[in-house]
């Protein structure tokens, strides 16, 4: 249970509050912009989406995702750097 408890803060909490702390600082949240490459709902239903863009290894989340995110399409997403959590996105014009 306390293994638990610790693998929830490391990785989990700590980044969170660490992106809490920028934005408190004046740092405003990264824009990248990327090509979807999966998009995959959690146990959770459609509360939890995770993404991942084709020219990143990283996983991204999206919590009550609002809009229809379509593999092959190209994104522009807000998001908040250390716990990769995504606040917005919109589709790309380029």
């Amino acid at each position: 249970m306390l293994s638990f408890g610790v693998f929830f803060f490391v990785v989990l909490t700590l980044p969170f509050v660490e992106d809490l702390l920028l934005l408190v600082g004046g740092e405003k949240p990264a824009q990248i912009t990327g090509t979807l490459r999966y998009a995959r709902r959690g146990s959770r239903g459609p509360v939890v989406e995770k993404i991942a863009l084709s020219d990143e290894n990283e996983e991204y989340t999206v919590y009550y995702p609002t809009k229809s995110l379509e593999r092959g399409d190209k994104y522009e997403f807000t998001v908040l750097p250390r716990s990769r959590i995504i606040l917005d996105y919109r589709k790309s014009n380029d």
